[in-house]
């Protein structure tokens, strides 16, 4: 596949990336039959302030070991809004039911999510239809939503089987069906798709041959400006506008099932394409253009969609693909899009008309609720970056807003390093005090993260793929490594030095001071996995494992005190 003909993207390399990887696993699902097994409710846990949105809850056995909860990536590294582990509630605290369920998953209160991931362990009950035991699902504060009610009863589920757990209870025994797709993990089965195609042969198709997915009509978490302009330019190529949410699951499917062409941004619109026929066009704008929405790279293959993703963004302002506002309009890269599928050779850029429609909603939106507090350094510089380019029509120069951290923290306390102050003087007042070490981090979603000493650098659910280590004083330097898993450790990187990004996810850290600053800096570091923080490790170091990639790590290093720069 010539990706250079689907992707029209800035951020190509890391769309290119995950659009390779086939997903689908020819592995047989199991199922697994827990006799007094008990079903908890969902807690987020409380433990962990690197981990947002991870969950404990789903079936134990009748000892109280974890089976099973919900995977979004691996099992290794379960993700975001995962359910983790299980929790201990006291045997007098336990409902009891003598009645043998199935555990149909976690339901996550977001129609995108339910779409795509929620309903993945429902092809056991489809291969069983002549079972009536309740499936038991457990949820993270869903609502009742007709359109779930229409999923359920499309795949042939009489609802009144159907139940939402609110009381941790033991059950006479739980089938647990393995789940057929994790969807930030490049993996999905034949029984995934098999979902689909049941709720497709459901409902009869629409007359429909080309619609667009608009998201103008829904009001909620994000504000998409100027989508007007893609509404009227595919209606002049004979679209037709939907707005999904108007319509219920059964006339979301039939309009689906009847499209040849479907155009959309990149959200839970493009995800619907998994309710349309193989083959199916797909014109998929994106929001952002430095992130990646990795579980659309697995709907594209499982759903078999002739497939295009087209960089419309022209945020100048912080843009955030699941909330905020943001900015649509004829990018370059739209423009190269409708040129060579459309034959249109004059498209018109859209900027100077939306852009104070644009600010305005910005402003509107980022002072209510301390949305704009949320917003730290790095999102001002990408910020300063996007408005560059977009309105300079150029990449923005390399350092033009890079400040010398070191001055930036001399500044901070006071100093102002210059000739005329002595430098041995400076570092001696800050004896045992934080010193500038740098560290950046490549996540799994190719995203980079900088951090200086003492910050937590890491999302806490992306495992990285890479460090880098570097200092703000020239003099200082160190040596360190990664641990890769099946791999062992990388060759030795010296500090400040480009390296080639390794060829997996890191599971370890060693560092070691150059001799020549062991005397003059104390430097300790520590490492984050789903597990929690390991103990803090000091200069010299190193620490691995197999179980879990790294997701975090925090490095801090201070002067030792009654130094002597002269002995750098």
């Amino acid at each position: 596949m010539d990706f250079h003909k689907r992707l029209y993207v800035k951020n190509y390399e890391a769309w290119e990336h995950f659009c390779r990887q086939e997903c689908f696993s020819a592995e047989t699902l199991k199922v697994r039959e827990v006799p007094q097994g008990v079903i908890l409710p969902m807690k987020a846990i409380p433990d962990n302030p690197c981990v947002d949105d991870i969950y404990e809850g789903g079936v134990l056995d009748a000892k109280g070991n974890f089976v099973a909860g919900s995977i979004r990536i691996s099992k290794n590294n379960p993700g975001y809004m995962a359910v983790v582990r299980g929790y201990s509630v006291q045997e007098e605290a336990l409902q009891h039911s003598a009645e043998e369920v199935i555990f149909g998953g976690v339901i996550i209160k977001h129609f995108g999510h339910f779409l795509v991931e929620c309903m993945s362990r429902l092809w056991y009950v489809m291969q069983h239809e002549g079972q009536k035991k309740k499936i038991v699902f457990i949820d993270n504060g869903w609502k009742s939503d007709l359109r779930m009610n229409d999923f359920f009863e499309l795949l042939g589920i009489d609802l009144k089987r159907v139940v939402f757990l609110k009381q941790p209870t033991r059950f006479a025994s739980i089938t647990v069906p393995d789940e057929s797709v994790h969807s930030w993990g490049q993996f999905y089965t034949k029984e995934y798709r098999q979902i689909y195609q049941k709720l497709r042969e459901a409902v009869p198709a629409a007359p429909y041959k080309k619609i667009y997915l608009t998201h103008s009509a829904y009001k909620r978490d994000i504000t998409c400006c100027n989508e007007k302009y893609f509404e009227d330019y595919f209606t002049g190529k004979g679209f037709v506008v939907i707005s999904p949410e108007k319509y219920s699951l059964t006339e979301q499917i039939a309009l689906l099932k009847g499209a040849e062409e479907v155009a959309c941004m990149v959200s839970t619109l493009s995800h619907l394409i998994l309710l349309a026929r193989p083959h199916t066009k797909l014109i998929m704008l994106t929001r952002t253009s430095h992130d990646v929405l990795v579980a659309q790279c697995l709907i594209n293959e499982a759903s078999q969609a002739d497939w295009y993703i087209i960089d419309a963004s022209q945020n100048y302002l912080y843009g955030n693909r699941s909330h905020g506002v943001i900015l649509l309009g004829a990018s370059e890269y739209w423009r190269k899009f409708a040129k060579e599928h459309y034959g249109d050779d004059d498209v018109q850029d859209t900027l100077p008309e939306a852009a104070m429609d644009y600010m305005q909603h910005w402003c509107r939106y980022y002072e209510q609720n301390d949305h704009l507090k949320r917003l730290d350094a790095q999102d001002f510089v990408v910020m300063f970056r996007q408005m560059y380019e977009v309105i300079m029509g150029r990449d923005c120069p390399q350092g033009l807003l890079q400040k010398s951290p070191k001055d930036e923290y001399m500044e901070e306390l006071g100093h102002k390093l210059g000739s005329e102050q002595n430098y041995n003087e400076v570092l001696n007042e800050l004896a045992g005090k934080p010193v500038l070490v740098s560290y950046e981090i490549t996540t799994d979603d190719y995203k980079s993260l900088l951090c200086y000493s003492g910050q937590v650098c890491g999302t806490g659910d992306s495992p990285i793929r890479d460090i880098r280590i570097s200092f703000t004083d020239e003099k200082v330097s160190c040596t360190y490594k990664l641990y890769l898993k099946g791999q062992g450790w990388t060759a030795p990187r010296k500090s400040g030095e480009a390296a080639e990004l390794p060829g997996g996810h890191v599971y370890g850290l060693s560092i070691d001071l150059d001799s020549s600053c062991k005397s003059v800096y104390d430097l300790s570091f520590r490492l984050h996995t789903r597990e929690g923080w390991s103990p803090a490790l000091s200069d010299g170091m190193s620490a691995s494992q197999e179980t879990w990639p790294l997701d975090a790590i925090q490095i801090v290093m201070k002067c030792k005190a009654n130094i002597n720069v002269n002995t750098i």
